[in-house]
């Protein structure tokens, strides 16, 4: 079977040619293929571009200076989250529409809100 170089920048591991990584990185290069996955397939392509600006960036930055702490357990604050989701009509740059969120507490909040609104769709369909 042929051989080639791990995919990795500096890497110098040697993998059978079907691989695209060493065993060293192949699990931090299955989280960024996902990441990437996710980014090209799945994510809202208008929301990326907002999460992305300056203008967020510096939002971001001042909600978290403002507010420290989860909203909801008061871990250490990590993800700013929108409390009206944009998609369904919340201001996307007002300080009053955020909240400071661990990211268990975001991925709970975020799970529960697909699932309602799931619900939601299910019933408008009946």
């Amino acid at each position: 079977m042929p051989k080639k170089l791990c995919n990795q920048i500096g890497c110098s591991n040697i993998i059978d040619y079907e691989e695209r990584w060493c065993a060293t990185h192949q699990r931090d290069n299955s989280r960024a293929e996902q990441a990437k996955y996710y980014n090209k397939n799945r994510r809202n392509k208008i929301n990326f571009k907002f999460y992305n600006s300056s203008e967020w960036r510096k939002l971001r930055a001042l909600q978290l200076n403002n507010e420290p702490l989860c909203t909801i357990c008061q871990s250490v604050g990590e993800v700013v989250d929108h409390i009206k989701e944009i998609s369904d009509g919340g201001c996307a740059t007002c300080l009053d529409n955020l909240q400071t969120l661990c990211k268990i507490c975001h991925n709970v909040k975020t799970a529960k809100y697909a699932r309602d609104k799931k619900k939601m769709e299910g019933v408008s369909n009946v």
